[in-house]
């Protein structure tokens, strides 16, 4: 049953290409950006995902989201679930940029990520 060993967020950065469309649009791992640069952040857990905690910070204003996602998968038999919240960001300045811990709730428990820092550049 999907939730049934959730224990953990994780959180990603990630560049987007915007010349990609619809579901295959590419992205790119990063953890360095430039200030105008839109940066998609992807919260997962292998649970399903009841509601989420606002993202806010400062640094960064939110463009985008939250848009929602779940996959499915089976490999020698073993059935695998994750789901996911992802968000657009824009800095508002160059230097380090903190993204704070954002709250995933499923099944009645809260689970956290943790805080993601990242380097805005010029």
């Amino acid at each position: 049953m999907p939730g049934a060993h959730a224990q953990q967020v994780t959180v990603q950065a990630a560049r987007l290409d915007t010349s990609a469309t619809g579901m295959f649009r590419k992205r790119t791992e990063a953890t360095h950006f430039r200030r105008g640069e839109i940066i998609e952040l992807d919260l997962t857990i292998d649970a399903e995902i009841d509601s989420a905690s606002a993202l806010a910070g400062k640094g960064f204003t939110v463009v985008g989201g939250p848009g929602m996602g779940r996959s499915h998968n089976w490999s020698n038999e073993e059935h695998t679930f994750s789901a996911w919240r992802y968000y657009q960001i824009k800095p508002r300045r160059r230097g380090r940029l903190v993204v704070p811990a954002v709250i995933l709730y499923s099944g009645g428990k809260a689970y956290s990520s943790e805080p993601l820092e990242l380097m805005i550049g010029r």
